[in-house]
Formats: C-alpha cells, sequence, structure tokens
C-alpha cells in the first residue's frame, strides 16, 4: 500500500518514499503504557484462509527509534518535563531499537495501533539527538 489515512492525515511508507524526507513516515505509538516513535518502513494486508477479519486488517513494520535518556541542556532535568501534553521525547541519533529488544513494541504492528504522526528534528549538540513531538488532535478549550 503507499498510504494509510489517520485523523485525516497521510501517511506513507518509507519504502514509497525513497530517500525524500521521512516526514510522513514517522509514527507514534504506545506499548506496555509507554509511547514510542518509529519509521513507518512497509504497509501490508495479510489475509488468512478461514479468517474473514483478517482481510481487512492493515499492518506496517516498523523501525522504532532509540530512546535516549540524554538532555541537551546543563541540567538533568528537561525543560518541558512540565509540559507532557506536548508529547515531547528525546531519542538517540540516527539509531534503531533492535527487532527482538522486549522493551519495545513489536515490529510488525496493526494499523489502527498507531495513534498519531510525531514530527522529529535534530538537536546539533555533542552527541547529536532525535527530538520529537507528537502530531495528535487534542481537544482543548481557553477560558
Amino acid at each position: 500500500y503507499n498510504y494509510v489515512l489517520l485523523d485525516g492525515r497521510r501517511i506513507t511508507s518509507t519504502q514509497r518514499n525513497r530517500g525524500r524526507n521521512f516526514g510522513s513516515c514517522l509514527i507514534y505509538s504506545e506499548f506496555n503504557e509507554e509511547g514510542f516513535a518509529g519509521e513507518l518502513q512497509i504497509i501490508f494486508k495479510h489475509s488468512q484462509d478461514g479468517v474473514s477479519s483478517s482481510s481487512k486488517t492493515l499492518f506496517g513494520f516498523v523501525r522504532w527509534m532509540k530512546r535516549s535518556m540524554m538532555t541537551p541542556l546543563t541540567s538533568n532535568r528537561f525543560i518541558w518535563d512540565d509540559f507532557p501534553e506536548l508529547g515531547i521525547e528525546t531519542w538517540e541519533y540516527n539509531a534503531f531499537a533492535p527487532q527482538d529488544d522486549p522493551e519495545y513494541p513489536p515490529v510488525v504492528l496493526p494499523i489502527e495501533r498507531i495513534k498519531c504522526q510525531v514530527a522529529r528534528g535534530v538537536f546539533r549538540t555533542r552527541p547529536r539527538m532525535w527530538v520529537t513531538t507528537t502530531l495528535d488532535r487534542v481537544l482543548c478549550r481557553l477560558v
């Protein structure tokens, strides 16, 4: 499949982007009550004889970004820790979790388990690190 739609946003796979910007391939999912960001590599459907619902389920193969506990700041605390609703996380630059790491979600994921897309930037500190923020839609009311 070339893409899936989630909340009106087009999510593509890195397989279809062929070296272009991966912005539309970056996803967020939850596993064991913890959030993870990754690159959606492939979108596929797997059908199984005798299982009618299997023909409707789309899956994604995901490379999960490796979490970083480092901070680009001089303190050990992140400035955005006071604002968890922003969904800001840091990841090791250009590093991905091993496919069999039990601390990370499985690499094959039903598409409906994708919560939203993420935006990714680079902290140009030493060492470099990725920073992401979720792009989910949150209802808010200004008073």
